[in-house]
């Protein structure tokens, strides 16, 4: 147990399924009260769509597991390697569909960016959503998939028909604790989603199996050294601290948001199995909740640096 009431490390040393809202407190997530432990009953269709949801997730966390550019707590516990992948993923964007469209002419430029997001292991939320997309595209879905910006400023996307919230499953592996849940258990305002686009195919589409196709990840030595070029550090604690520093006197933010779900814990009841979804690997949760307690004490010791930050 550490200064912030969280434990970690005692999950380390196994690995098994562990759920998020057991180990974080409410407060650690940016919630307000106590964790509800509702039960929602829901179809089987939108079960599906929940499962496909969290599938998604767990893709995109393994494609991309050094978390987002622009978030606090990635940057804070990768040392600085989410924010340096990220920064190249957007450099590298039009070389790789440029490079795309040579075998595959009419290349998506939202599979591409899923490819660059793959292959840089890196990005902010327009990233993520894309490779979710491109994913979800690739294996085809009997649920629309689509993707949406909200208060144009934050993408992610959507299972499901996004005028019925309640049946309507979010994939976001770009939050901290990436939660598969139902736009109604979100504090999203659907009125301010704008669907940008969608696929609607049980098939899936060849040209984003191909942008998925033969990925070989960018290791972190070739990523120093082309960000050395720029001026940067290293991956470590300079580099963070460089970092912050920098946002401080372009009076920029990164983001601290921790999950999009009201109610993390909320289980779902299709009339044959009830389950919830912010379950994950333990040395996983373990690494989360090492970046939350990491941040809280930069935060605590330099409040002027690391503290301010912005939500959705």
């Amino acid at each position: 147990m550490n200064s912030t009431g969280i434990s970690s490390g005692s999950q380390a040393h196994s690995v098994s399924m562990l759920a998020a809202h057991d180990y974080l407190p409410p407060e650690a997530l940016r919630l307000s009260g106590k964790y509800r432990n509702q039960v929602m009953n829901v179809s089987p269709r939108t079960m599906g769509n929940l499962n496909l949801a969290s599938q998604t997730q767990d893709g995109v966390v393994h494609y991309m597991p050094h978390g987002a550019g622009n978030q606090w707590l990635s940057v804070v516990g990768s040392k600085g390697e989410s924010y340096l992948r990220a920064h190249l993923a957007r450099e590298d964007k039009k070389a790789i569909r440029d490079t795309l469209r040579t075998q595959a002419p009419n290349m998506d430029r939202t599979y591409a960016s899923g490819r660059t997001a793959a292959t840089l292991q890196g990005g902010n939320c327009q990233e993520f959503a894309d490779l979710a997309y491109t994913m979800l595209a690739a294996r085809g879905s009997s649920a629309p998939v689509s993707s949406a910006m909200y208060r144009n400023d934050h993408v992610l996307v959507m299972i499901g028909d996004p005028r019925e919230s309640n049946k309507t499953a979010m994939v976001d592996a770009w939050q901290h604790i990436p939660v598969a849940t139902l736009l109604s258990n979100t504090a999203l305002n659907p009125n301010e989603l704008v669907v940008k686009k969608q696929y609607n195919s049980r098939q899936g589409d060849p040209d984003a199996q191909y942008a998925l196709s033969g990925i070989t990840p960018v290791p972190k030595n070739v990523i120093e050294q082309r960000m050395a070029k720029q001026g940067f550090h290293g991956v470590g604690s300079a580099l963070v601290k460089d970092l912050a520093e920098g946002l401080k006197e372009q009076h920029q933010l990164l983001y601290d948001v921790r999950t999009l779900a009201a109610d993390p814990g909320m289980r779902y009841n299709d009339g044959q199995v009830v389950k919830s979804f912010d379950s994950m690997r333990s040395d996983q949760l373990t690494k989360k909740i090492d970046s939350i307690n990491q941040y809280s004490g930069l935060v605590s010791r330099q409040p002027g640096l690391y503290g301010p930050s912005k939500g959705l």
